[in-house]
């Protein structure tokens, strides 16, 4: 019976981190699109039924293609780490970051309205320029923001 238990226990262990690599984009270590659809879906059901506002913004990394070409892949993927751990370093714990594809990302602020939003954008635009450096160049971004 025990036997039978701890093949139980290694098969729950393992389909949990089969659903958790199925939501998190390998490279970047945050949500992966499916999962910022996922969760964008369920904040408008929020919204809809108790009236909870919500504000979302995407963001790019500026000129991303020349990264690549001048500094190569790795320096690219170097980047777009950064930029996740820098997203992750400055959200609160309900918030959804996800890496949306390509040099986008996705970040999902429940109970946020567009005003506090955009201090928020503010902040971490900031930190971009100052934390994510290539060569001798500050890495920028550019943020589009929208309320629900």
């Amino acid at each position: 019976m025990s036997h039978y238990r701890a093949q139980a226990q290694q098969l729950q262990t393992e389909y949990a981190l089969m659903k958790e690599w199925a939501l998190i984009n390998g490279l970047t270590g945050i949500a992966n699109r499916r999962r910022c659809e996922q969760a964008l879906q369920e904040a408008m059901a929020r919204c809809r039924r108790y009236d909870e506002p919500f504000t979302i913004f995407l963001w790019d990394i500026d000129h991303f293609k020349q990264i690549n070409d001048v500094y190569g892949h790795e320096v690219g993927d170097r980047v777009l780490r950064q930029m996740a751990q820098l997203a992750r370093a400055k959200i609160r714990a309900s918030d959804v970051v996800g890496w949306w594809g390509g040099e986008a990302f996705f970040l999902l602020l429940p109970h946020t309205r567009l005003g506090e939003a955009m201090q928020l954008i503010e902040r971490l635009r900031c930190a971009v320029m100052a934390e994510v450096v290539v060569g001798d160049r500050p890495v920028t971004a550019s943020f589009g923001v929208a309320e629900y």
